[in-house]
Order: structure tokens, then C-alpha cells, then sequence
């Protein structure tokens, strides 16, 4: 940003304006040294100073009344070219120099006002109150030296830029967080979503009209994103003309930019045309530095999620088809026995083993619909009516009665409130007898003589219905808690996705399931929301 030393003296006696005006034109880098540094040192802690030039161009307007004073500040703040350094006589015609000092701060908070006077008519507490903004209004007494002159719009002028540069360096501050921060915090899932976000977070940072993200692959440009698809050929088309250089590029004249992205066998970049924004890019360098690095770490994570995902979906997929093999095989030997022994056996046991090969087809019916209800879980059309709770957990018990007599488990529904819900029955009662399920496997592994119980308790909660269940097992421990409903975790149904299908349906329903450990065994808690009266 150039420098802004812009100076209006206002004065009703024009010998006096023009012999200030004439100082400030003749102004030499020597002098006024001793109080620039000072400012310097005040406004700019930690940065060298500036590069002196030969001697500072102060561009100096002067007016002989208050009120054109006040309308050539205003209309100059109006234009985005607004003054640095005001020097106001107090005892002029018409508006006096508190009334031009009180309108010209409203209307600029910014300018750096020294009032000029040969009389006490207000002290400088008055003026403070009366004008306002403390920091920026000096008092100087007539008659005054030329060196003082020069010293204060050396020094006022600077004060004002080192104000300005350090106000723009907190709004880009800003907005460097803002768009870093929307970059890093948001969750992207492919190539395409993060290239988007970056793409957005450099529009947004230099108000562009045109961007694009892209790589090459396999020596072709592929384009991640762009702000203008119907641009995309023309703006390509540019891009290679300028080619795609190793270091970033900007043209203040042309307002275009390009920054290269690289990493291991990444190659991208990002292009932008008609930055908005009224900083140079030799100010903003540091800000698109920091972004770039950003965006890099946002593509590298991406990338590194994505290979943790697939070998995450390939070590889940490892574990199902183990677990189906396992099942199968259990089951299958299960059905050669019976075979040999229908072969072998005389005609009273084969009631008793057609009994077996029942309970064996019924497995692996039930391993067959978890395995479908698991891939359907979330996306499945749900058949919505009118639901009992106590009928629904009965049913669900009737669903598993085989099972709960195979190992002498009594189960008992208490009874409570008359609850309804919404939902759909078969979804609902299949989800709460994959619980019941699991409870079954956890008591049929009790000791013979211990008690063998399930029990249901159904109320209302709020505006919900809650379900519990509780099981005279050896209770749920600390370590598999926590992960309960993830896939291939309990093992109620051989393949441990009893519990997963049972908490995908329910949360489908708007509700939702919870495992803990009981006084004595273990408690599954399901809340569904109540059905609301028309």
C-alpha cells in the first residue's frame, strides 16, 4: 500500500497556510529524525524500520475557511483517499476550529488533527472532551518553529500508515482464520468436496471472480474444482499458455494467481483471476502463504484418511467373511451329523433329529436375514403405523420363544402404561429380538442351576417410550461397553450384528439404544418417541 501523506492546513490567513505549506513541500529526510524514531519505536515494536527515501513528497492542500475544510475532508474520505494530517487554526470566521475539529471527526476518526493557536481560549482537557479521540488531536502554540512543522507531519503522517497497516494486518488476520478454520474444521470425503473447500477459502480470502483447482494425472490436467464450469475450456486454455511454473506466481497488473500444490506423487495447483480485494499481493504474501500451506495439509490429510478407510473396510470386510465362514461351518457340520445319523439311526430318533436339522436351518435363515437387514440398515423404506409397545415387545419374544426354551430361559414382561408408537412392526420387532438375542447368548453360557432370566419393563419417559430389558447374565464388561453396536463386535448371532442392525433400525425410528451393566447381569435401554395425538 503506498504511503498515505496526504496534509490540509486550514487557516483564515493565507500568508500563514502557505508559508506551512512551503515548509512541508521542502521537508528533508534529515530532519525530524529524533521523533519518527520514537513513533517508530511505539507503533512497531518488533519490525525494523522502513527504508528512509531522499526526502518525503507530502501532498499539501490548504483553505482559508472551517466549513470548506470540512466538506473537502469529507469528500475525500468519501473517495477512499482521505487525509493523514490536519492542521486547524482555532480562531477563524464563520466555523471557528473547535466546530470544524468536532464535524471533520465525525466524519473521519482516523486523521490526525493539530490545532494551531496564539490564544488560550480552551485548554487541551476542553478540546479532548469536545472533540474527542485523544490519541489523535496534538495542540500547538503560535508562534511556532518551522522544525516543529516538519517534525509533526513526519510524524503524524507516519503514525497514521504504521495505524493503517497494522488495522489491515488484523483484518486479514481475520480472514485468514476464518477461511483456515472453515477449511480445517469441515469434513471432506473425497478429492472432489476438499478441492471445492480449498478453491472457496482462496475465492473467499482474495474476493476473486475465477478459480479453478487442478492436477495432472498420468500427464493429463485433471480439474478438482472450479468457481465457473462453463469457463472451464477457455480458462485451461490460459493456464497452458502460461504453463504451470514449480513457485507461486502473481500479477498485481493482471490480478491473476497461482499457487502449486505438491506432494509425494501429488502434483496441483490453484489459479484465481480478478482478486477483489485492494491489497497488493506483496502485502498479502504472508497470509497466502499460510493458506497455502493449509490447503496442503487439508489435500494430505484427505488422501491419508482415504487409504485409512479402505483398509479399515477391507479389515471389516476380513472379519465378516471370517465370521460368515466360521458360522457356515459350525452349521454345516451340524447338518452332516444329522445326515450320518438319519442313516444310522432307528425311526424314534428322527423326530428328534429332523427337531436338530430345524434349528440348524433356522440359523442360517436368521444368519441370512441379519446379513440383509445389516446392508438395508438406514436406507430401508420403513412401513409406518400405529404400534402397541407391549405388543411389540411381545412379539419380538415370540420370535425367539424357540430359543429361549432350547436353553430354559424364563423371560416376563411387566406391565405399564398403555404406550403407542410410530414405526414400522416387522423393523421394530426384528431390531428388540436382536437384543433379546443377545441376552439369550450371554445366559446360555450360565452354569447349570444358576437362574435364567430376561425381564421387560415398558414406560413412559418424557415424550418417549422406554423399553428395558434385563438379563440374569454375567453383566456387559468395561472394554467391549463402548463398542457393543459396532459390526462384528457381540456375538449373539455368531457374527456379532445382532446389536449393530438393532441400534440402526432404532435410530432410523428417531430413537435410541444404550447397553449397561445391571445389579445383576446386564440392561439394554431402548427410548422410541411417543405417538403424537392428532
Amino acid at each position: 500500500m503506498k504511503a498515505n501523506r496526504r496534509i490540509l492546513i486550514v487557516d483564515d490567513q493565507e500568508d500563514l497556510r502557505l508559508q506551512v505549506a512551503r515548509l512541508l513541500r521542502k521537508e528533508k529526510s534529515s530532519e525530524a529524525r529524533p521523533l519518527l524514531d520514537q513513533i517508530r519505536k511505539r507503533f512497531a515494536r518488533n519490525h525494523a524500520p522502513a527504508a528512509e527515501a531522499p526526502g518525503i513528497q507530502y501532498d499539501v492542500e490548504t483553505v482559508g475557511e472551517g466549513q470548506l475544510a470540512f466538506e473537502q475532508v469529507k469528500e475525500s474520505t468519501d473517495a477512499g483517499n482521505p487525509f493523514a494530517v490536519l492542521f486547524l487554526d482555532m480562531r477563524m470566521p464563520g466555523w471557528d476550529g473547535l466546530r470544524t475539529a468536532q464535524n471533520i471527526r465525525a466524519v473521519d476518526k482516523d486523521i490526525e488533527i493539530v490545532i494551531m493557536t496564539a490564544y488560550a481560549d480552551y485548554n487541551q482537557e476542553e478540546l479532548v472532551q469536545q472533540i474527542g479521540v485523544a490519541e489523535k488531536l496534538l495542540y500547538l502554540k503560535k508562534p511556532f518553529q518551522p522544525e516543529e512543522i516538519r517534525q509533526l507531519a513526519r510524524a503524524l503522517t507516519e503514525k497514521w500508515n504504521l495505524t493503517q497497516r497494522e488495522r489491515e494486518r488484523l483484518l486479514l488476520t481475520n480472514r485468514l482464520m476464518n477461511e483456515s478454520t472453515a477449511l480445517t474444521r469441515g469434513v471432506q470425503r473425497n478429492l472432489g468436496e476438499t478441492a471445492r473447500a480449498i478453491l472457496g477459502a482462496f475465492v473467499s480470502f482474495l474476493d476473486a471472480d475465477l478459480g479453478i483447482v487442478a492436477r495432472t494425472l498420468h500427464g493429463e490436467l485433471e480439474v478438482c474444482a472450479i468457481t465457473h464450469p462453463a469457463q472451464q475450456g477457455a480458462l485451461v486454455e490460459r493456464i497452458s499458455a502460461v504453463g504451470m511454473p514449480e513457485r507461486r506466481r502473481t500479477d498485481d497488473t493482471a490480478q491473476t494467481a497461482y499457487f502449486p500444490i505438491r506432494f509425494e506423487d501429488f502434483e496441483g495447483f490453484i489459479y484465481l483471476e480478478g482478486k477483489g480485494i485492494s491489497f497488493d499481493f506483496e502485502q498479502l504474501e504472508p497470509f497466502l502463504d499460510i493458506l497455502s500451506e493449509t490447503a496442503r495439509e487439508v489435500l494430505k490429510n484427505m488422501f491419508l484418511l482415504q487409504q485409512h478407510s479402505r483398509e479399515k473396510r477391507l479389515a471389516v470386510l476380513g472379519t465378516a467373511m471370517q465370521r460368515i465362514a466360521g458360522v457356515m461351518s459350525s452349521e454345516l457340520e451340524q447338518l452332516k451329523e444329522v445326515g450320518n445319523s438319519v442313516r444310522t439311526a432307528g425311526t424314534k430318533k428322527v423326530p428328534e433329529l429332523c427337531d436338530k436339522l430345524d434349528r440348524s436351518i433356522l440359523r442360517l435363515e436368521q444368519l441370512s436375514k441379519n446379513i440383509s437387514r445389516f446392508n438395508k440398515s438406514g436406507t430401508q423404506e420403513l412401513n409406518r403405523r400405529s404400534i402397541r409397545v407391549h405388543d411389540l415387545v411381545q412379539a419380538a419374544f415370540e420370535s425367539c420363544r424357540e430359543r429361549l426354551e432350547e436353553f430354559s430361559i424364563d423371560m416376563h414382561i411387566q406391565e405399564g402404561h398403555d404406550l403407542k408408537i410410530e414405526g414400522d412392526h416387522e423393523v421394530l420387532e426384528f431390531s428388540i429380538a436382536r437384543l433379546i438375542e443377545n441376552s439369550i447368548n450371554a445366559l446360555r453360557t450360565q452354569p447349570v442351576g444358576s437362574e435364567r432370566r430376561i425381564v421387560a419393563h415398558c414406560e413412559r419417559v418424557g415424550k418417549n417410550a422406554k423399553i428395558t430389558l434385563t438379563d440374569t447374565g454375567s453383566g456387559i464388561a468395561d472394554e467391549i461397553r463402548d463398542r457393543l453396536f459396532d459390526p462384528f463386535q457381540a456375538s449373539g448371532d455368531g457374527l456379532g450384528l445382532g446389536t449393530t442392525i438393532a441400534n440402526q433400525a432404532i435410530s432410523q425410528h428417531g430413537g435410541c439404544v444404550r447397553a449397561e451393566s445391571a445389579d445383576q447381569g446386564a440392561k439394554f435401554v431402548v427410548l422410541l418417541p411417543l405417538l403424537t395425538p392428532e
